[in-house]
C-alpha cells in the first residue's frame, strides 16, 4: 500500500478479500521515506490485516525487515 496516499477505497476492498481468504497476509506499506513519515503507517493498522512494515523501496529504506 502506499503510505503517502493513505487507504483508499481499493486498498480497503483487497483487505477485505484478504481476510475472508484466511491466508497469511505481509502488509507492506511503501513509500515511508524517512522517520518523519513512520507515523503514517499506524492508521493501515485499520485494515486488519496485522503488523504492517514500513518500507521505501525506492530509498532501500526497511528491506531487511521485509526480507525476514
Amino acid at each position: 500500500v502506499d503510505g503517502k496516499q493513505g487507504i483508499v477505497p481499493a486498498d480497503e476492498e483487497v483487505a477485505n478479500i484478504l481476510r475472508a481468504s484466511g491466508k497469511p497476509v505481509v502488509l507492506v506499506v511503501n513509500k515511508i521515506d524517512s522517520v518523519n513519515h513512520e507515523p503514517n503507517i499506524y492508521e493501515f493498522y485499520n485494515l486488519g490485516l496485522g503488523d504492517p512494515i514500513g518500507i521505501s523501496a525506492k530509498n532501500l529504506m526497511n528491506l531487511g525487515d521485509l526480507l525476514d
